[in-house]
C-alpha cells in the first residue's frame, strides 16, 4: 500500500510522488516537523533492483526516518546504493550489513568519491559475492568493515585514504594486491591481517609519518602477515615512521628472516619494524591467557615461549596424554621450554592452561 498525505482543503487523502516523500521524510528527519527515536534495527529484502527507496518509503515514517541499523539482502543496482547514501548522509543509518545482498554485476560501481562517500556510516558488511571494491574512496567515518568475500583480487588505491576512524582491517583470502595509498591518513589503524594470497604492495599502501604525512601517524601496532613468501613492496608501502619499534609483524613459522631481510633503502619495507616473531597460523602460535597479560607461543624449532609469568611462578608442559614434559618455576617474564616432538601440547601457568600446536 503506497503513502498517502491529507488534503486539509477537501478533507481527502491523496497519495504522494518519491520526490514529496524524501521532501516529507527530510523534513521529518530534520526535526522539523517532529521527532522519532532512532529504531534499533531494520532487515528489508529487496525483490526488484531499484525497489529499495520504495519499499523503505512504505514503511511507517518512523521505520524509515529514524533507522540506524539496516540489514539488506535481495538484489540491488546503483539506484539502490544511492538510497543508502542519503539514508546515512540525510537521516540516521550509521550501520549498515550487505552480506546477503546481490549487487549488479557483483561490483561496487565506481564513483569519483567513492561508494557511500559523504555518509555517516561507521560500520559496513559488504555482500559475500562482491567481486570488485570500486574506485574512490570508503567514507571516513568507517569504524569497522567486514569483507566477508574470496572473490576480490584487489584492494584499490585510496580506498581507505582518510579512513581516520578505522580501527584494524582484515584483507580477504584471494586478494594478490594492495593499491596505491590505499592506507594513508588512518589515524586510528592498530591492527592489520593480510592473507595467504597477496603478492604486491603498491607504492605507499601503508605510509605514515613521512615527508607529505608528517603528523599523519599510521599506529599499526600488530601487523598479521599470512604470505609465506615476502610480497613484493612497492616504494614506501610499509613505512611506519615513529612506530617502527611499537608494532609487532607476526610471520609464518621459519620465515622470520625472510621478513627481517625485506629493507629497501634503508627506510621502509617489513624488515624495519623492530618486533617480528613466528606464529602459527595453522595452530595456536600465540595464545592469549584470559584475564592476563600472559602471551604462549611456539617456532618451527619445537620451543615454545611464555611471556609475562610472575617471578616464581608456576610452569608445566603436558603432553595431551597427561604427562609431564616440564616443570619449573619462571625466573624471568620470558622464558622458553624445548619439547621433543612436534604435536599438541598443554601449557599451565599459574592457574591459567592453554592448549598449543608445534
Amino acid at each position: 500500500m503506497g503513502t498517502y498525505l491529507l488534503d486539509i482543503n477537501t478533507n481527502h487523502s491523496c497519495p504522494i510522488n518519491t520526490t514529496m516523500k524524501k521532501l516529507y521524510y527530510l523534513t521529518l528527519a530534520l526535526g522539523m516537523t517532529m521527532a522519532f527515536s532512532a529504531k534499533a534495527a531494520v532487515t528489508v529484502n529487496v525483490e526488484t533492483p531499484g525497489t529499495l527507496e520504495q519499499t523503505l518509503f512504505d514503511q511507517t515514517v518512523e521505520e524509515y526516518a529514524a533507522i540506524e541499523t539496516l540489514t539488506v539482502t535481495g538484489s540491488l543496482n546503483s539506484a539502490d546504493l544511492d538510497a543508502l547514501t542519503t539514508m546515512s548522509k540525510d537521516y540516521k543509518l550509521v550501520s549498515l550489513d550487505l552480506s546477503n545482498a546481490n549487487i549488479e554485476n557483483n561490483v561496487f560501481p565506481d564513483v569519483t568519491d567513492g561508494i557511500f562517500n559523504h555518509s555517516k556510516l561507521t560500520n559496513l558488511v559488504v555482500p559475500k559475492t562482491l567481486t570488485s571494491l570500486g574506485a574512490g574512496s570508503f567514507p571516513g567515518t568507517l569504524v569497522t568493515i567486514s569483507i566477508p568475500t574470496t572473490n576480490l583480487k584487489e584492494i584499490p588505491e585510496h580506498k581507505f585514504t582518510w579512513c581516520s576512524q578505522l580501527k584494524e582491517i582484515e584483507i580477504p583470502e584471494g586478494v594478490t594486491t594492495i593499491g596505491k595509498e590505499c592506507f594513508v591518513f588512518c589515524t586510528a589503524l592498530k591492527k592489520v591481517t593480510l592473507p595467504t594470497t597477496l603478492t604486491t604492495l603498491t607504492e605507499s599502501a601503508f605510509l605514515g609519518n613521512v615527508g607529505f604525512t608528517a603528523g599523519f601517524i599510521l599506529p599499526i601496532t600488530d601487523f598479521y602477515v599470512k604470505m609465506t613468501t615476502v610480497p613484493t613492496v612497492g616504494s614506501a608501502a610499509i613505512c611506519l615512521g615513529g612506530y617502527w619499534d611499537l608494532c609487532t609483524l607476526h610471520v609464518p613459522v621459519g620465515t622470520v628472516a625472510a621478513y627481517r631481510a625485506n629493507v629497501i633503502d634503508s627506510w621502509y619495507g617489513f624488515g624495519m619494524i623492530t618486533n617480528i616473531e613466528e606464529y602459527n597460523y595453522n595452530g595456536n602460535a600465540i595464545n592469549q591467557l584470559s584475564a592476563s597479560n600472559l602471551k604462549v607461543y611456539t617456532s618451527a624449532d619445537k620451543t615454545i615461549t611464555i611471556e609475562g609469568a610472575a617471578n616464581k611462578e608456576p610452569v608445566a608442559v603436558y603432553s595431551l596424554a597427561g604427562t609431564i614434559v616440564r616443570s619449573f618455576k619462571a625466573s624471568t617474564d620470558k622464558v622458553t621450554v624445548n619439547v621433543p616432538n612436534a604435536g599438541m601440547y598443554l601449557v599451565k601457568v599459574g592457574a591459567q592452561t592453554v592448549k598449543v600446536a608445534l
